[in-house]
């Protein structure tokens, strides 16, 4: 499992959120979800693709109330989720009965799909794919490709029913962050 030292060391104190208890009193978080964000944290940013809100520290917005204020459309199983940050026009969102985590579609209200177990499994994805994705920069091309995969076999070992799925969020961000975006 992550620590906060892990996060730290790879994103730095600035960069790796702790959420206060104070934020978290009025949400029905289970204990374990609750403690990993309050002692452990989240990284803020992966590569340039995946991004926690600052506001996570202060107050959490539920999805259903951050949509209203953009006018934006949402299905009742989004709306009770919160957000907590976005990857790509979709948000990344905590649902506060389970502490799963999920990404939700800007192009399909319904589409909610699972991105992590838990808080410290997606710090721990997180963590994977912006300190792997970085190694492999400077890899020749024809390597990228064993990386790529290497990268998703870490990250199944960390969270396997978030990354199983071919099209999961991690094995998209993993294709992301080792592509010719960040290469050249």
């Amino acid at each position: 499992m992550v620590t906060r030292a892990d996060l730290v060391s790879v994103f730095g104190v600035k960069y790796t959120f702790l959420v206060p208890a104070a934020t978290l009193a009025e949400i029905p978080l289970p204990d374990a979800p609750r403690a990993e964000l309050i002692s452990i944290g989240i990284p803020s940013v992966v590569r340039s693709a995946v991004y926690i809100d600052r506001d996570i520290v202060s107050g959490i917005p539920t999805y259903g109330d951050w949509c209203e204020s953009g006018n934006l459309s949402f299905s009742p199983e989004a709306g009770q989720l919160l957000r907590i940050g976005y990857w790509h026009a979709g948000s990344i969102c905590l649902s506060p009965s389970s502490g799963a985590v999920y990404y939700v579609s800007p192009y399909e209200a319904t589409e909610v799909e699972l991105m992590s177990s838990s808080p410290a499994q997606l710090s721990e994805c997180m963590m994977i794919a912006h300190k792997d994705g970085q190694a492999s920069d400077f890899l020749p091309s024809h390597e990228v490709m064993a990386e790529r995969e290497a990268i998703v076999e870490k990250l199944l070992a960390v969270d396997e029913p978030a990354v199983s799925p071919v099209d999961s969020p991690w094995r998209v961000l993993a294709k992301e962050v080792t592509g010719p975006e960040y290469r050249d």
